[in-house]
């Protein structure tokens, strides 16, 4: 839909992981309880929420097609946003791992779901525009005692497994714009 003729933005795929797990210790009785009421008791992977830091990305999966929004959500990403601040583009090195988990687990349920065409509006989620995003997204650290990201040589492992995700699923590696 365009307001007063203003074409919208292209959606910004990046997310930031929250880790409710507390990755000093088990989580706090409340935090167990309120996971379980939830729906996600009992999964330790469930306990980390890939959010979008653009509240448009959000918004635009939250109104997704059925199939394609719960597919998203069974894979652990979440409708409100968390913005870390980073650049576009790059993620907490510290989070890879996680990040590998939340992308494993999008591959293992892609056949689950039937997985709609993606819309020609560019306000619209779009999967391909969010594989492309995950094949170039690059990690970088926290410098030590700082707030401040410093970059780092480009990571190989998460680009891999987007690789593989599209390898793995050939309908998905379709989607995939040239």
């Amino acid at each position: 839909m365009f307001l007063f003729g203003v074409t919208p933005m292209p959606l910004r795929y990046d997310f930031d992981i929250l880790d409710l797990s507390g990755r000093t210790g088990a989580v706090d009785a409340g935090l167990s309880a309120f996971l379980r009421r939830a729906g996600l008791a009992g999964d330790e992977t469930a306990h980390r929420v890939a959010l979008f830091r653009d509240t448009a990305t959000a918004e635009a999966l939250h109104h997704a097609p059925e199939a394609l929004r719960d597919w998203m959500l069974a894979a652990g990403f979440g409708l409100t946003t968390q913005d870390s601040g980073l650049p576009s583009d790059r993620y907490r090195s510290e989070d890879e791992d996680l990040r590998i988990e939340i992308i494993a687990r999008l591959a293992q349920t892609a056949a689950d779901f039937p997985l709609p065409a993606d819309p020609e509006d560019e306000g619209q989620f779009r999967l391909a525009d969010f594989l492309q995003y995950l094949e170039r997204a690059r990690p970088m650290p926290l410098a030590l005692g700082e707030g401040v990201a410093q970059p780092r040589p480009v990571g190989l492992r998460l680009p891999m497994i987007g690789q593989r995700l599209l390898r793995g699923l050939p309908r998905l590696a379709q989607l995939r714009r040239a």
